[in-house]
């Protein structure tokens, strides 16, 4: 259900701001909204020379933990009820930021020693092979180049036409992977001066030729040299490393209790911007649940007496923001109705009603035991384990909670009726438990006239509820000639009502077939009996009752024109009304063609079985799990489908916006 909403305003002396702002933020039940300066003559806003910086640093912290694979939302609720709630001094945290980045750096110079220490091992791996490699490096003016075995000769041709002295060399595959060049041969190149040894690096600027990043004055001059420059590198790395892993989940922390600090700070400012303050005193707006008022007033006055509280419900025109009240388990639910937006002022939301229903629709179009325990048990591992329900989260940006909890309703529902209709995983377990249903059905055309009829009376069932709940939604909210007259209450139910009746009379429809009921042995039934056209004989009012339902609705509905002093309109609705009757009842028919589908893969199963055991157990395999993945997905949007446009569009506007409090900590 939704909450009354209550207008707030605070008037205080202009130095408690940041004691008013510390409160509400701690209390985090009241949304601050921004005081319109005129209508506060004198007040004026003002933004904070800190915010600005605030947002910055937090820019400049997310970069860095994400440099650094620092999950900051897997750590900010170990560090929530440890960091005090405050506004903290930009500088300290400046300074600390200085400090975490002089730590993280390592990291970066462990990178840059390792891939200078993977280019010496190949200079190294070379130079045992050919003496020449580190007699060219020793020269004041050489270069070192890798390219693609293609572009050898013209390496070569242009190298000697420069009168260069040089060694070329192809590198063992080991080596080029350890350091992750494209080449795989290198040149050591030495010129007589600067200038030609750039002019032939110049030439020898194409796709395919790359010179080493290396900086060769730093390569020892023999073999003993660089063994001992390549085993410091490793010594250092390794005390590097053991020094960074060591202080690394610390540091994290302390990066995470920083981001922390200046998110907080940064609400504590951004809320600052939302208040007026005059020459002595300030004023802040919010807006809060009716039932957490009294706890709010109680703190305010707890902190200063001198501090005045006015409420006021909404007025006439303003959208205050939809507090929905939903607790419990099942709550991740909510977000099927959610769908068509959050309840507006005057709207209701009947969540569990909702849920329900679109549960009824995809197990009647997913029957079967197995495949729904299957759905519940994914749901379950959703809902519950940390790790998937965070990937669900990344990958589909939808909480991985919702989804878990509406498949486990899916799952549930997929069972209970496929324990009806006697079916698991594509098997045939028994027949089916409704009593009018034959062992087959789906090759039964009796049986599948029942099916499809079924799903027009949950249709039929679902548009009535959703007239009730038209009723119910503008009675509750004192708007009694909508509630009673409206297109979609007693006009629209009695025109609804006696539409359907006037087609089952014309056809003929058996809404129950006999049935006995056990112990008090009674017989019943629910039969409309086949009259033809003598269904519009007004004549006779035995058989035309429905006509006369029809044209009681269609007389209500003009006298609620009249009243409204719009009888054009509503002359309107007449012709449209009908159409859009008929139109969403025979919407519901496609639960019976999914269902139909749904089952015709049962068949499809059985099939393989003349195939060989093997053939027919891997083709039942691959069915279920198509089945699994694409009709969840599908049958899930049809029931999604047939709840937002056929039932909820009635009743419910969904025009409101979602509360946000202001939250510290």
């Amino acid at each position: 259900m939704t909450g009354v909403m209550y207008k707030v305003a605070i008037i205080y002396p202009k130095r408690l701001e940041d004691d008013i702002i510390l409160l509400i933020g701690k209390f985090g039940k009241a949304e601050l909204i921004s005081v319109p300066e005129d209508k506060f003559v004198g007040f004026k806003k003002e933004v904070p020379t800190e915010l600005h910086s605030f947002h910055l640093l937090i820019g400049l912290l997310e970069k860095l933990a994400q440099k650094n694979n620092v999950d900051i939302k897997e750590h900010v609720n170990k560090v929530a009820g440890v960091v005090p709630v405050k506004l903290y001094d930009l500088g300290e945290i400046q300074q600390e930021l200085k400090n975490l980045e002089e730590f993280f750096e390592i990291s970066t110079h462990v990178e840059k020693l390792k891939e200078k220490l993977s280019k010496l091992r190949l200079i190294y791996g070379l130079a045992r092979n050919s003496q020449k490699v580190l007699e060219i490096l020793s020269r004041e003016f050489s270069a070192i180049v890798t390219l693609h075995a293609e572009l050898r000769d013209f390496v070569l041709e242009n190298l000697s036409a420069m009168n260069l002295d040089f060694e070329t060399m192809e590198i063992p595959k080991d080596l080029r992977r350890n350091v992750g060049l494209a080449g795989d041969v290198i040149a050591f190149v030495s010129a007589p001066s600067r200038d030609i040894l750039n002019a032939a690096l110049a030439v020898l600027k194409v796709p395919g030729v790359n010179e080493l990043s290396l900086d060769i004055d730093e390569i020892p001059r023999n073999i003993k040299d660089l063994e001992n420059t390549i085993y410091d590198i490793e010594s250092s790395i390794k005390k590097l490393t053991a020094e960074f892993e060591v202080s690394f989940q610390e540091r994290a922390l302390s990066l995470v209790k920083l981001w922390y600090k200046a998110n907080i700070s940064r609400k504590i400012l951004t809320a600052k911007t939302m208040t007026a303050k005059g020459e002595y005193i300030g004023v802040a707006l919010c807006w809060i649940p009716e039932e957490y008022f009294e706890e709010f007033e109680r703190l305010l006055k707890n902190l200063s007496p001198s501090i005045l509280i006015r409420r006021e419900k909404p007025l006439k025109g303003e959208a205050p923001p939809s507090y929905v009240k939903i607790r419990g388990s099942l709550s991740p639910l909510a977000s099927i109705l959610a769908q068509m937006g959050y309840p507006g002022e005057g709207d209701i939301f009947p969540w569990i009603l909702v849920s329900i229903l679109w549960a009824l629709m995809f197990g009647y179009m997913f029957p079967d035991i197995g495949q729904g325990a299957v759905l519940f048990a994914l749901g379950a591992m959703f809902a519950g384990v940390k790790k998937i329900r965070v990937g669900i989260e990344k990958l589909l940006g939808f909480s991985g909670k919702k989804a878990g909890a509406i498949l486990m309703l899916a799952g549930f529902s997929a069972t209970l009726f496929g324990i009806l209709f006697g079916e698991c995983f594509l098997i045939g377990l028994y027949p089916p438990l409704l009593p009018f249903l034959k062992e087959h059905w789906v090759e039964d055309m009796a049986s599948i006239k029942w099916v499809i009829k079924i799903a027009l009376f949950i249709g039929i069932a679902e548009i009535i509820l959703a007239m009730l709940l038209f009723m119910y939604k503008n009675i509750k909210h004192g708007h009694y000639i909508e509630g009673i007259l409206g297109e979609w209450a007693l006009p629209g139910m009695l025109m609804y009502i006696g539409l359907i009746s006037l087609g089952f009379h014309f056809l003929g429809i058996t809404l129950l077939p006999p049935v006995t009921v056990p112990i008090i042995n009674v017989r019943i039934e629910l039969v409309f009996e086949k009259y033809g056209m003598e269904v519009l004989n007004i004549l006779d009012p035995s058989k035309s009752w429905p006509v006369y339902m029809i044209l009681s609705g269609v007389g209500l509905l003009i006298i609620s024109g009249i009243i409204e002093r719009n009888l054009g309109e509503y002359a309107s609705k007449l012709i449209e009304m009908p159409i859009g009757m008929i139109s969403n009842t025979l919407s519901f028919s496609r639960l019976a063609g999914f269902l139909i589908g749904h089952a015709a893969f049962s068949i499809i199963a059985s099939k393989f079985k003349v195939m060989g055991t093997l053939t027919y157990v891997a083709g039942l395999a691959f069915l279920n799990l198509l089945i699994i993945i694409l009709e969840t997905i599908v049958v899930s949007l049809q029931a999604l489908r047939l709840l937002l446009y056929e039932f909820s569009t009635k009743w419910y506007l969904g025009g409101g916006r979602y509360f946000k409090p202001f939250a510290l900590g």
